[in-house]
Formats: structure tokens, C-alpha cells, sequence
């Protein structure tokens, strides 16, 4: 912050300590901007999302919104990524990154390979935490949107994650 403020005071020429507001203004504020742009990134997604539903049937998404309304988990899955699973979704990996991203969420994704070895995107899911809970949601729900079209596939998560309590 105080960089920000620095640049601040040589931008305006004003002497050092003589802005007419305190760093802590400085904090709240790019605290907003920030939050109402994480807000209306998150509508943003959601319309993204719906559009795609729109155009192809096949499109899986799903969220859940916090007690204030706001996003806190969404899942999607592109028709081409669940027909890929159905083909080669004998082996597949969940694999986060750890709060990489702006929001920090974390960013899972479920990948796998086809028969000449080359890497499948099956699906993501951006979480609000690393909650045991958070990760049971996502890998249930993926199941589920995953094997919509493909019925023999009962087990797809069973050994692969167990939360903890």
C-alpha cells in the first residue's frame, strides 16, 4: 500500500504525507474494487455457462451460492469433454492447484488420457475452499454429471478420493 501511495503522491505533486486520505482509505478501497470484481466476475461465469447450456445440450454445469448469495462452488463439463470420458474415462485424475488464480479458489480439474497417450480435459470445478466437504461436493456431482450419458459407469470416484473428517 505504501507503494500505491507513493505513486499516488508523485502523480498528484503533492509532498509526502500529504494526501488526503490514509493508507488504510487506500486499503478499503482497492478491498472494494476488488470484491465487486470478483462479484460481477462470478455473473459473468454464470451467464458464460448458461450460453453454453444454451447452444449445447450436452454442457454440464452446476453451482452453489453462501448464505449472502454469493458464488461458492461451480462445476462444468463441455459436451466434447463427456463424450471423451465415456470413450477413455477408465483412468481419470482430479488434480487442484492450490489458490493459484486471483480469487484464490482452488482450481480442480479431472483429466485423462486417450489411447495414444495424449491428455484429456474432462471437466474443472472452482471451489471456495479446501474443505473436506467442498471436495466431497465436486467429485460427487461430477459423477453424476459425467455418467448422465454414460450408465455404466457407477464407480467412477469411489476409489479414487476419500475425504477426511
Amino acid at each position: 500500500m505504501s507503494l500505491i501511495r507513493k505513486v499516488l503522491e508523485l502523480e498528484k505533486g503533492v509532498d509526502p504525507g500529504q494526501l488526503p486520505f490514509t493508507e488504510k482509505d487506500i486499503r478499503n478501497f482497492v478491498q472494494s474494487e476488488s470484491s465487486t470484481n470478483i462479484e460481477s466476475d462470478a455473473l459473468e461465469l454464470l451467464k458464460m455457462c448458461k450460453n453454453l447450456k444454451d447452444k449445447d445440450d450436452d454442457f454440464q454445469y452446476d453451482f452453489t451460492v453462501d448464505a449472502c448469495q454469493r458464488l461458492e462452488h461451480i462445476i462444468w463439463a463441455f459436451g466434447d469433454s463427456i463424450r471423451a470420458y465415456e470413450i477413455f474415462g477408465d483412468v481419470v485424475v482430479f488434480y487442484t492447484t492450490y489458490r493459484l488464480n486471483r480469487y484464490e479458489m482452488p482450481l480442480g480439474i479431472w483429466i485423462g488420457a486417450d489411447n495414444h497417450g495424449n491428455s484429456i480435459f474432462f471437466g474443472c470445478v472452482l471451489l471456495r475452499n479446501e474443505k473436506a466437504s467442498s471436495f466431497s461436493w465436486a467429485l460427487k456431482l461430477y459423477e453424476w454429471k459425467a455418467s448422465t450419458n454414460y450408465a455404466n459407469n457407477s464407480s467412477f470416484m469411489a476409489n479414487v478420493y476419500s475425504p477426511r473428517s
